[in-house]
């Protein structure tokens, strides 16, 4: 519920917004608050439904659907083979207004939506908006996250130029690792004519299937919600589509050199969006990436469990209901903003027809379904309506007689004047002096009964400070109050218009405390002024929507090529590949005289053989320097299959003589040999498969 602390004798109440409390809360404020000053500024600025940090993750949807659609599109053009896949993406310049547009497009769209989803993922954790009945929510964005991360990966595969080079080089290298494969996928990649479009297919695959996954984790991602923001609205698509066009005209996006298994990349450029892990990739082992994995997966998913605080038991009672005082109007179930209650049938025999049934599991106990309720009969047990009511009554009565206090003010708790110093029982604030305070879960709990009483009971001035435009930490709070002081919401206003002069709305959010102070002693000095802000100018909020965006589009551009040096420069490689069945060898011993009876009779022999293969030898040798000589197993439970190795030697550029000799029986037999003179330039691997016959794939410039 509330955090206490004993100031002067008096109880002052800290956070009694039904926010859960969680380990590193101070550092989370801070950066939250660097969320809530942007959007306090853009709220000035521009509509509520057209800025982008508050509606980050339907743009990001937006931008999904925009970059599937260009996807499917792309499939008129593009050839999803390993032999033609570069030079069909090639011959797309030469349709600039269509191909390429969509190619482009498709690029910019899907950097905006995994750039949005971030943010949007981050506003969740620094409000601390992942907790209790919103662990659904959060599990499903981490994997929402991952779909859009592994599917713009893949994508980049399947261009299949340098930057396809490492993605495919560096994933097979970590997925090589896993017990789940009987041969290595890296031999699949090692030379460019080894490279098969049996797994270039499977990615593409993969690629065009991994959406579907990706939508179900996103409709459980709202399923909780009640009138949930799926996508961007009509203007802020056409913001989208205008951007990400411009962009595409402006700087298209195109290859960079084909893919060569035979050069070992040194810089290039690549988008940061999709690919700035491969700077981590290639630069830990493949136990360590995966590790990593593990980790991170195990700390973000468990969020929800791990980072909360232990709380009192009544601290988690959610909304309770008194079916005596209901009437049926189903105005809680409408403003609930987490579906977290149903109208059911009648129990108790009165002539309605229903009664609002809450379920717990989906309560984050915001009390926005008390400020809906005509008669009292939905709140919460922690903060109840008849209690705040009579201390309402009390406070009102007391101002009649005090000539110093006429206004009281009712204070979100996650707003900007969250943290001020209230006494609980007096109402008196350090920070609001004048003022009678009463701090609220959200303010949305605010049933238009308690200010309309105050008002009618002779108390000057009403003021009621919410959050921001968007940065309701519930959901919906501050829409709901605007809409119940406009007459749109019942419960409305029952007061006149010189009545409803006398209540002022304000919102702030972060750290602009000193905004709620000075509005505040602005409004009790002269409460008949007017209250609406006055909006920017159409051309100010034009200028700034478009100032605006332009920045978002230059950030998702700049990240998108820009350069990158990978760990192997000045490297050259020589591989060997080893994938050969050695001799097999049977191994005879008589059964014992034990076993032979635990035999059924007609199955019973005198011998047993076991049918092995013999362990495969190779010794590498650089310029007649032994640089290898291991012994490799065969594979299979019972050691029946080939003896597989992969070994990689870093060698100095220039003239080298290579010798290889295999033997693959128990005999001190090297009966397969090779030796070759070969020319290593920097920056280039030089492979060797032995697969029941050496076969070399060497640089072009060692073929001539």
């Amino acid at each position: 519920m509330a955090k206490e602390e004993k100031i002067n004798s008096k109880t002052i109440v800290y956070d009694i917004a039904p926010v859960p409390q969680v380990w590193g809360e101070s550092v989370l404020k801070i950066l939250n608050n660097i969320f809530l000053n942007i959007n306090g500024v853009l709220s000035r600025l521009i509509p509520l439904h057209v800025n982008p940090f508050v509606n980050a993750g339907a743009i990001a949807n937006t931008s999904l659907i925009i970059a599937i659609i260009s996807g499917i599109l792309l499939l008129f053009w593009y050839v999803p083979s390993v032999n033609y896949a570069y030079e069909s993406l090639e011959a797309m310049k030469k349709s600039p207004l269509s191909a390429q547009l969509f190619r482009s497009i498709h690029r910019y769209s899907s950097d905006a939506c995994i750039l949005f989803g971030i943010i949007h993922g981050f506003q969740m954790f620094f409000s601390r908006r992942f907790a209790g009945a919103r662990w659904l929510a959060w599990v499903t964005g981490m994997l929402i996250i991952g779909f859009i991360w592994v599917i713009g990966w893949l994508g980049y595969w399947l261009l299949w130029d340098v930057r396809a080079q490492e993605i495919a080089t560096t994933s097979i290298r970590i997925l090589d690792v896993l017990p789940i494969f009987s041969m290595p996928l890296t031999n699949n990649i090692l030379a460019d004519e080894l490279v098969g479009t049996t797994i270039f297919f499977l990615v593409f695959f993969f690629h065009m299937i991994l959406p579907l996954p990706m939508a179900v984790a996103l409709y459980l991602h709202i399923t909780r919600l009640n009138r949930g923001k799926l996508f961007a609205n009509k203007n802020m698509t056409m913001w989208i589509l205008i951007t990400m066009s411009i962009l595409s005209f402006a700087v298209p996006a195109y290859n960079i050199e084909k893919a060569s298994m035979s050069i070992i990349p040194q810089n290039f450029t690549m988008d940061y969006w999709y690919m700035a892990p491969l700077f981590i990739f290639q630069r830990l082992s493949e136990g360590m990436v995966w590790l990593v994995f593990l980790v991170l997966g195990i700390v973000t998913f468990t969020f929800p469990w791990t980072l909360i605080k232990r709380k009192k038991e009544k601290e988690k009672t959610p909304a309770n209901v008194d079916t005596s005082m209901c009437n049926a109007c189903r105005t809680c179930a409408r403003d609930c903003p987490y579906n977290a209650i149903t109208m059911v049938p009648r129990t108790d025999g009165k002539k309605f027809d229903a009664q609002p049934e809450v379920k717990e599991s989906l309560c984050v106990s915001c009390g926005i379904c008390a400020g809906a309720c005509k008669t009292g009969a939905i709140g919460l047990s922690w903060f109840e309506n008849s209690a705040i009511r009579q201390k309402m009554q009390a406070w009102a009565d007391e101002i009649k007689k005090d000539k110093k206090t006429k206004f009281v003010a009712f204070i979100c708790g996650q707003s900007a004047g969250g943290n001020f110093n209230i006494n609980d029982e007096t109402g008196e604030c350090q920070q609001l002096e004048g003022y009678k305070v009463l701090k609220v879960p959200c303010i949305g709990w605010l049933n238009m009964r308690l200010p309309e009483m105050l008002i009618k009971n002779g108390v000057e001035g009403v003021l009621i400070a919410g959050c921001n435009d968007g940065d309701c930490v519930n959901r919906e709070g501050v829409e709901v109050t605007e809409k119940r002081l406009k007459g749109i919401y019942e419960p409305t206003l029952k007061l006149s218009d010189s009545e409803k002069e006398k209540i002022k709305y304000i919102k702030a959010s972060g750290t602009k405390a000193l905004l709620v102070k000075k509005e505040a002693m602005k409004f009790k000095e002269d409460f008949t002024q007017k209250q609406d802000q006055k909006p920017a100018s159409k051309v100010v909020t034009l200028i700034s929507y478009a100032v605006l965006y332009t920045l978002f589009t230059a950030g998702i551009y700049l990240l998108s090529d820009y350069g990158y040096t990978t760990p192997f420069e000045g490297k050259t490689e020589l591989i060997v590949s080893l994938e050969h069945p050695g001799e097999t060898s049977e191994n005879c011993r008589q059964y014992t005289k034990e076993e032979m009876e635990k035999m059924l009779p007609h199955m019973r022999k005198t011998e047993i053989c076991e049918r092995k293969r013999s362990p495969v030898s190779m010794i590498i040798k650089v310029d007649e320097k032994e640089i290898s000589n291991k012994t490799y197993k065969p594979a299979g439970l019972w050691e029946d299959g080939k003896s597989m190795g992969i070994e990689r030697f870093d060698v100095k550029p220039g003239a080298h003589k290579i010798t290889i000799e295999i033997n693959d029986s128990l005999k001190n037999d090297w009966k397969y040999k090779t030796e070759k003179e070969l020319n290593f330039l920097e920056g280039t691997r030089n492979v060797l498969v032995f697969n029941r016959g050496f076969n070399w794939f060497l640089h072009k410039k060692d073929k001539e």
